[in-house]
């Protein structure tokens, strides 16, 4: 059992670490939750959502947190909410609202620390740090290793 712990612990660090791309279902678009992003927030909410999926891809641990205000303009930024030197406020209250409808949707969820993380995302990290944690065993150490062989120019 402690060699099973231990590699769920490999796996699970794996796992945080940032991944280069995700799976996306073809189907998404037909999916209920974002069906209803969608008549809430258009096509373009749509679109942000997958630049928010991709954003948690790319951070460790795969959770956003918006504890400070450069927390918020780095969220802002990566979701694409457009504003100049003006419109700073109004951007952020969009940002948020945005946030609210995926919260409230269930698409994304907010942990005990504040960050915002994703399930699905989390789901596609940990089969991600599956496959980084096997890759990283390399071949099968069971595999006999061919003798060195002596060169007849070393003789």
């Amino acid at each position: 059992m402690a060699k099973a712990k231990e590699d769920m612990e490999a796996i699970e660090e794996y796992a945080r670490s940032s991944m280069a791309w995700f799976r996306h279902m073809s189907n998404s678009g037909t999916n209920d939750k974002l069906r209803k992003l969608m008549i809430r927030c258009g096509v373009e909410g749509y679109g942000r959502w997958w630049l928010m999926c991709e954003y948690l891809a790319t951070v460790t641990g795969h959770k956003v947190s918006l504890q400070t205000e450069e927390d918020m303009t780095l969220l802002v930024q990566s979701l694409q909410f457009q504003g100049g030197p003006f419109n700073d406020l109004v951007t952020r209250e969009a940002c948020r609202k945005f946030i609210d409808n995926l919260i409230d949707l269930d698409l994304v969820q907010v942990n005990e620390d504040g960050d915002i993380h994703c399930e699905h995302m989390d789901e596609e990290a940990l089969y991600f740090g599956r496959q980084r944690y096997n890759a990283s065993k390399g071949g099968s150490s069971k595999r006999k290793k061919k003798p060195a062989e002596v060169s007849d120019e070393a003789e």
